[in-house]
């Protein structure tokens, strides 16, 4: 209730709340103690102190008024008390849950005038200042509330989640451990060094944070949920789970706890499960394109491609320039058979992206299968620029060009598939086949000895490797193996 969020202001400070990617995590921070009060260096008597206080009080109390009244009534108050930092402390609070900043600076640099004493006007001005997004001047006024008060654990938590925002996590972390020395019993800092571990890939210590901060608050809603995060970003999927069911039941509508729960099935090849997650976190929330995504990828895993084309066409209205969504529908049509709406997916998918390796690959594939070689090998030639090693946009362009008739060229693309990947099957089969074909073509002894050698040494790879090939195949290589052991050829040397 409004009344009661008023009312906490008067003995808590601001506090400053690094959330988690795309979650809301307002009102989910622990509450954290409140400093051992500083004298006010004011001229007022004691008894005009109580009479603002309890006034502020009433203010705050009254549920029926907007926040607009509650600044107006403490104007109010100042013109009768106008040397009352409180006063000008508590509006600067009302400004700042305003989101008017500028005037809650206005405010808490007149409560600093009136008494230079009274760190909450410095941590909450510094506040203030964050959510400027002046990240620097903030800093510089936690410093001088940390000078003043060497003992505020809050000083420095916040100082710590400035350090954070601004990519610095390793003095983020020195800042939380200062806090959490000073006020072990303080929750926030222990959720906010774990979340700095994480980013830092330090993920056993994340989870060691938030199981402290969890400890001090069974209800500590995000410190669940990104202690299942880190599970998963560790393997651990099961224990992910667990954590994302304690955060929905403690919060059943919020959209990225089945999101991210359904994430785990999916991880664990619990297709159906997933898209029971997926199908709640859509409806809780039915304009987060990457949701969609993920159902359609469940619904792929089991082979239902029409149910994934649905749902990849959802996730690219909601997000025109969703880059991973274009790559797999385009990998759905080709799947389907729709090669032309697969080589409109590639094609935007390029304009998005022009250096997109998936996106090249697989055009390339499209016009292989098209019959326009040519514009393959065009794209695959591409696809190999932007990622040298790509074995399979080799082996494709390999098989282009042997459509084309060109074999030599055919035999260099398995050769280079070959070296990045010695077991490739694919790569071993083909290569044996074109090799074999070339020796037989020539009229050159020398060449046909190097052709012939190269076949005999892939297919008894082949053999060798116990590899299972379709009947035909098999039959086939076999055929030629003993064709060409029966002319007892000279061992292939490198020079060959």
């Amino acid at each position: 209730m409004q009344r009661e969020r008023w009312i906490r202001m008067l003995s808590l400070l601001l506090v400053i709340s690094v959330s988690p990617v795309w979650v809301n995590a307002q009102g989910t921070s622990a509450t954290p103690p409140a400093p051992t009060p500083l004298p006010l260096t004011l001229t007022q008597t004691a008894l005009d102190d109580e009479v603002v206080t309890a006034e502020i009080e009433a203010i705050l109390r009254d549920d029926k008024i907007t926040s607009e009244q509650i600044i107006a009534r403490m104007s109010d108050l100042l013109e009768r008390f106008p040397n009352s930092a409180l006063v000008y402390l508590r509006r600067g609070d009302v400004y700042s849950q305003m989101g008017d900043f500028q005037q809650a600076i206005k405010d808490y640099d007149q409560a600093i005038v009136l008494d230079p004493a009274l760190i909450e006007a410095y941590i909450n001005k510094a506040t203030s200042y964050a959510g400027l997004g002046n990240n620097k001047q903030a800093l510089a006024i936690y410093d001088q509330a940390i000078g003043l008060d060497p003992a505020s654990a809050l000083a420095y938590y916040n100082r710590g989640n400035i350090y954070r925002m601004m990519g610095d996590n390793a003095q983020a972390i020195a800042d939380y451990d200062q806090a959490i020395e000073l006020d072990p019993a303080f929750a926030q800092p222990y959720y906010n060094r774990g979340n700095a571990y994480r980013e830092q890939g330090r993920y056993e210590q994340a989870v060691a944070d938030y199981d402290q901060a969890i400890a001090l608050d069974p209800t500590f809603l995000t410190a669940y949920y990104n202690r299942g995060i880190a599970y998963a970003d560790m393997g651990d999927f099961v224990q992910a789970i667990a954590d994302f069911d304690q955060a929905i039941a403690l919060a059943p509508e919020a959209a990225p706890f089945y999101f991210h729960r359904g994430n785990a099935y999916m991880a664990l090849r619990e297709y159906a499960q997933a898209v029971a997650d997926y199908d709640q976190a859509i409806e809780l929330d039915p304009t987060f394109a990457t949701t969609f995504f993920q159902r359609g990828m469940a619904y792929a895993a089991v082979g239902d491609l029409e149910q994934a084309l649905r749902n990849l066409d959802e996730a690219i209205a909601l997000d025109p320039a969703y880059i991973d969504a274009y790559t797999s529908r385009g990998a759905v049509h080709f799947s389907l058979g729709n090669l032309e709406q697969a080589l409109s997916d590639y094609n935007q998918l390029i304009a998005l992206d022009p250096e997109n390796v998936y996106a090249y690959w697989g055009r390339g594939s499209v016009y292989f299968n098209l019959g326009d070689y040519e514009q393959a090998i065009l794209d695959y030639d591409q696809a190999i620029t932007f990622d040298p090693e790509n074995v399979t946009a080799y082996l494709q362009r390999g098989t282009a060009h042997y459509r084309l008739g060109d074999l030599e060229q055919a035999l260099s693309d398995y050769s280079s598939a070959m070296t990045l990947d010695p077991t490739n099957t694919s790569a071993l089969v083909n290569r044996g086949f074109v090799a074999y074909t070339l020796g037989v073509a020539t009229d050159d002894p020398d060449a046909q000895l190097r052709y012939f050698q190269q076949a005999l040494a892939d297919f008894r790879q082949l053999t060798d490797s116990d590899q299972e090939l379709p009947a035909q195949i098999q039959s086939r290589v076999q055929e030629i193996l003993d064709e060409l052991e029966a002319m007892e050829l000279p061992p292939m040397t490198p020079e060959s």
